[in-house]
């Protein structure tokens, strides 16, 4: 996604005219970070990618290194002075932070190009990832770097642009800077495209444990059902046995009286006695058939459920 430079452009040139003047005691500004010297520090509201100003300064890399948001990406512009030319030289600091997301590392990446036209005369460019990367030391290290190509192709690109014909919109172009801004883009698309591999393999190992979970499930559902009907038969056999030995115990009374003898009064009273404790053993056993039926359906309306 592109960079929006046009909401906050008035403020964010204001700022940066104020670094490039050797009137104003301005060190940092921008969504930019400016150091040593008049300084300005730019930044983006919020997760969109319009750019805004955060401050400006004139505290030096100091106060530049206690501003920057290791989850951010940040810009910073500032004026520093060459110890090999004693020249004034505008550095712009691309900083990128460490726990800062890698989408949105991605999508920043291509921004550099845009922010570098947006600050006209930018002499050298340093990548940053952590506070001690732009401490004194290291930036005025990568500015002696630079100074041999990055500044003499400055200064030439100025003649060149004062000695132009008038109308004229050649402008030199710098091999280097296009080679170092396709690296760059390269590596954001790659680590992009890493970061949708791993979503992708995240999303394949959910749908894995989900259907192990539930062949899990159906195993225990499945040998929870088999032991309910194997405890359903015994009892089923118990019952029967039940019923049998009352059936024989009824043979044997009818077996043990007279024939043409009328039942008597104790008979009689024995008969019903052994009635009602037949009852009653018949009784215990349905219930215990209908809890047993109960805790059956329980366990498979949870199943179900779950």
């Amino acid at each position: 996604m592109s960079i929006d430079l046009e909401k906050n452009k008035s403020e964010i040139l204001r700022a940066y005219d104020d670094v490039l003047s050797d009137k104003t005691p301005t060190d940092c500004s921008l969504s930019l970070i400016i150091v040593t010297k008049p300084g300005i520090l730019l930044g983006y509201e919020g997760q969109t990618n319009i750019l805004k100003l955060i401050g400006t300064g004139d505290g030096g890399l100091e106060e530049l290194a206690d501003e920057l948001n290791s989850s951010k990406v940040m810009y910073a512009v500032v004026r520093v002075t060459d110890p090999k030319t004693t020249r004034t030289k505008h550095v712009l600091i691309n900083y990128i932070g460490e726990a800062c997301p890698n989408l949105r590392k991605g999508i920043c990446a291509r921004h550099l190009h845009d922010v570098k036209g947006l600050l006209k005369g930018i002499h050298v460019t340093i990548n940053a990832r952590n506070e001690e990367e732009v401490e004194a030391d290291q930036v005025f290290a990568a500015l002696a770097k630079a100074t041999a190509t990055s500044y003499n192709f400055s200064d030439r690109s100025e003649n060149e642009e004062r000695n132009a014909p008038v109308g004229t919109n050649y402008q030199r172009t710098n091999p280097l800077s296009e080679i170092n801004t396709s690296s760059r883009n390269k590596f954001w698309e790659e680590q992009e495209h890493e970061e949708q591999v791993r979503k992708q393999e995240e999303i394949q190992r959910k749908k894995l444990e989900e259907m192990t979970i539930d062949q899990e499930r159906r195993k225990t559902e499945m040998k929870s059902s088999k032991e309910r009907e194997v405890q359903q038969q015994e009892h089923s056999v118990k019952v029967a046995a039940s019923r049998r030995a009352s059936e024989v115990a009824d043979e044997r009374l009818r077996a043990a009286r007279e024939p043409g003898d009328g039942p008597t009064a104790a008979d009689a009273e024995r008969d019903e006695q052994e009635r009602a404790r037949r009852a009653e053993l018949l009784r215990k056993q349905r219930k215990q058939v209908r809890n047993i039926c109960s805790v059956a359906l329980f366990f498979r309306l949870f199943y179900i459920a779950f």
